[in-house]
């Protein structure tokens, strides 16, 4: 069971990580330095992106490590605009100005071992140096990162030796709650998302989610032999995986709680009733439960169903330094092509949003389902035109759209999670389409 549909390295699962803002907005529009990794903020936590702006606006120093040059609503005093394999390397060099003199563990040391500091880490180190609240914040980007393990390490020597907070937000609404009521494989025992793609497994069970829009990864064939979609929506490319499809109701009509990625438990009432053969999620899930005999399924109504999660509900916590470098993880396998940025455009992160049709039209969603590659790849290439032809790792093709971003880091190709671009692998090949004619 998991609901990290965008995570490709689960190596610290063990180490007990979860997404977790250790501040609150108040003291977040207070702090003095600020790192963001990984993160177009202004899409992806729009609230707390404001708050970084208060920051800002109060003569806060920001500072970024990205595959692409975002466009944030402030000043970035120091930027890292790098390819998705140098990400890593990028921290590790900060990490290394900040270590100065200190003392090394084995680890720490194979942590910063062959990189060699330059201006912008000296810079983003003076940008640390200063008193006040600080903080190291990680996104959606870094989270669909191949070697997130490595960043989520390196970042927390960075906030250790720069007095600093570590920040891992949460990508979806109820990330959090998730985590702490066990919905992922944190024992070791379980299958992350990616490896149940790859299990072979007899049945799938798929929640509120359309896996070739939502999973990041997902490969054409069917993901299990028997898979049973709870939707709300019903798309073709669900209806090309499931054996059954059960309509629920959508989480924006239903009753429920969230846990925010400040760890704060949020209740919402149900705006109107459903309609048709759509049922609440937790209806259909007690009414299975009593067909199949599984203890614990006589709940009558919603409230009871809360009360119960909350008695095994965990407690958020901020990363443990020791407990993270206590794991082994691996750097980003080299592989050739371009590395792929797997970013989720700003309204296409679930299936409610993507069938709002004003959203769709909007023109923050003119590039979505293009491959966006930086001037001097597409030159080297001899790429030009309006359609590429897109070959992932493990073999998939697919012809779209083409546009070119000085953007994006030179070495990467910006290759959204959606319906027209979920191409699976870390790396990509890109070939100028051939004309028919």
């Amino acid at each position: 069971m998991d609901h990290r549909l965008h995570q490709q390295d689960t190596s610290l699962d063990n180490a007990g990580v979860m997404p977790y803002l250790p501040v609150t907005l108040e003291e977040l529009s207070t702090a003095k330095s600020i790192l963001l990794i990984g993160s177009n903020l202004r899409h992806e936590q729009p609230i707390i992106n404001h708050r970084v702006r208060q920051a800002s606006l109060a003569k806060a120093k920001v500072m970024s490590i990205n595959p692409m040059d975002y466009d944030f609503n402030y000043r970035v005093h120091a930027k890292s605009v790098v390819p998705v394999q140098e990400m890593t390397s990028s921290l590790a060099k900060l990490a290394l100005v900040l270590a100065g003199n200190r003392s090394l563990s084995d680890v720490e040391q194979s942590l910063l071992a062959g990189v060699t500091v330059d201006d912008t880490a000296r810079k983003m180190a003076e940008l640390f140096a200063t008193t006040g609240r600080k903080l190291v914040i990680l996104g959606q980007v870094a989270q669909s990162h191949p070697a997130f393990g490595r960043l989520l390490q390196l970042a927390s020597l960075v906030a250790d030796w720069a007095g600093a907070q570590v920040a891992w937000l949460a990508e979806s609404g109820n990330s959090l709650g998730a985590c702490l009521l066990g919905v992922r494989s944190c024992s070791g025992n379980g299958l992350s998302t990616q490896q149940m793609l790859s299990a072979n497994l007899s049945h799938m069970i798929l929640w509120g989610i359309d896996p070739q829009a939502d999973v990041l990864g997902m490969k054409s064939n069917k993901i299990a032999d028997q898979v049973i979609a709870f939707s709300s929506f019903d798309t073709q490319s669900l209806r090309d995986q499931a054996d059954w499809l059960l309509p629920i109701a959508s989480y924006g009509e239903e009753a429920g709680t969230y846990v925010n990625t400040m760890g704060a438990v949020q209740t919402a009432n149900a705006p109107l009733t459903v309609t048709g053969d759509t049922k609440a999620g937790w209806k259909v899930l007690r009414v299975l439960g009593n067909m199949m005999d599984i203890p614990d399924c006589e709940y009558v109504n919603l409230g009871q169903v809360t009360d119960a999660a909350k008695l095994v509900l965990g407690e958020a916590r901020a990363m443990n330094r020791a407990t993270l470098l206590a794991v082994t993880t691996q750097e980003m396998a080299k592989a050739h092509g371009l590395s792929r940025i797997a970013e989720i455009d700003i309204y296409s992160g679930d299936m409610l949003v993507r069938q709002a049709q004003p959203l769709q039209a909007h023109p923050l969603m003119e590039q979505t389902g293009k491959v966006r590659l930086n001037p001097f790849d597409a030159q080297a290439l001899g790429i030009d035109g309006s359609m590429v032809q897109v070959q992932g790792q493990y073999g998939d093709i697919a012809s779209l759209p083409f546009v070119i971003d000085a953007r994006v880091a030179q070495g990467s190709v910006a290759l959204g999670v959606g319906v027209m671009t979920n191409v699976a692998g870390d790396w990509v090949t890109l070939t100028k389409e051939q004309s028919n004619v």
